[in-house]
């Protein structure tokens, strides 16, 4: 054979395993495409699968069915055993187990203003702090509950330091006698265990169960007291004074009804209105109806009215049972007798 045929035959000879190989090779090719398509069916058909399962299944992963910006949970409990904050957080506080702050006064400030440090407590309004266990502070500003289960709504600068007291409005009101209570005003200072203040400036409510409404600068000092007015003092136990300014009913069950400067010094006694009228220490169950600068000395003596008029000389009960109606300067000392039928 000459080279020639050589030649020719070696390059048929490669051309033939050129087109054997290029033959497997494309065979190869096919079986990869087919096995890859059936691979992307199954992962569309588990992905299909996994979805309807999420959209049927009665325990979904998320409780809320969300539509825009609104999502809502229905016929679901939340449990959040460390507590919800809702707007800022309060760097500088230290929040209490079991809390709900809503904390968002202004956009200004980066770190919220409100602190429900107490556990079980909630605050909300600016600047509120929820100190004592289970307090609520719901809205105003700088109020402070600091007393176990104390309560305040509203106002700014309040304070209830004691277990179950309230304050509901007003401003720098301090509440801190068990179970005491105060609504609205100023300075007002309720310190003994029920006492009571509503409304007024600067009044305090000192005795137990004392109670004072309005007006400026009154004192209910005794035990169960009761004082409206101005500048009053009750410091009996129940006494009341019901109006009028500066006066003092500080006997036991002492009354003054109004007027200016009178006082009922005795058990039981009792001053109407007038100015400057009196019933002193041995004046039991005596009374002073108006006039100016009465008194009354003895047991059950009386003034209806007139000026400077005194049943009684302060001599023992020497004008006992005596009764004045008016005049001036009218002076009773006889003690009245009688002998038996």
């Amino acid at each position: 054979m000459n080279s020639s045929a050589m030649i020719t035959s070696v390059f048929a000879i490669a051309i033939t395993l050129l087109l054997a190989l290029c033959a497997h090779q494309q065979n190869q090719l096919s079986i990869m495409k087919e096995q890859v398509s059936k691979m992307i069916m199954i992962m569309g058909d588990l992905e299909t699968s996994r979805r309807l399962a999420d959209e049927e299944s009665p325990t979904s992963s998320s409780p809320f069915t969300c539509s825009g910006d609104w999502c809502t949970a229905e016929d679901k409990y939340f449990l959040f055993p460390k507590g919800v904050i809702i707007g800022k957080r309060n760097t500088d506080c230290t929040y209490g187990k079991g809390i709900l702050s809503v904390d968002h006064y202004n956009d200004v400030e980066e770190s919220g203003g409100n602190c429900a440090a107490g556990n079980g407590s909630i605050v909300s309004g600016a600047a509120n702090s929820a100190i004592g266990p289970g307090s609520v502070v719901i809205g105003g500003s700088f109020n402070g509950a600091n007393g176990d289960l104390s309560v305040i709504t509203g106002g700014t600068s309040n304070r209830a330091e004691k277990q179950y007291t309230v304050l509901s409005g007003g401003q720098s009101n301090t509440a801190n006698g068990y179970i005491s209570s105060i609504v609205g005003g100023y300075l007002n200072e309720a310190s003994n265990e029920h006492a009571t203040i509503i409304g007024g400036e600067e009044n305090k409510a000192t005795g137990k169960r004392s109670s004072v409404v309005g007006g400026f600068e009154n004192h209910a000092e005794g035990d169960y007291s009761f004082v409206t007015g101005q500048a009053n003092t009750a410091s009996g136990l129940y006494s009341s004074v019901a109006g009028g300014s500066e006066n003092n009913a500080i006997g036991e069950n002492s009354f003054v009804a109004g007027g200016n400067r009178n006082i009922a010094l005795s058990l039981s006694s009792s001053i109407t209105g007038g100015l400057k009228n009196s019933i002193g220490d041995n004046g039991f169950y005596g009374s002073i109806t108006g006039g100016t600068e009465n008194e009354v000395l003895v047991e059950y003596g009386s003034v209806s009215g007139g000026m400077r008029n005194s049943a009684g000389n302060g001599k023992g009960k020497r004008g006992a049972y005596s009764s004045i109606l008016g005049g001036r300067n009218v002076v009773l000392k006889q003690r009245l007798e009688t002998s038996p039928m």
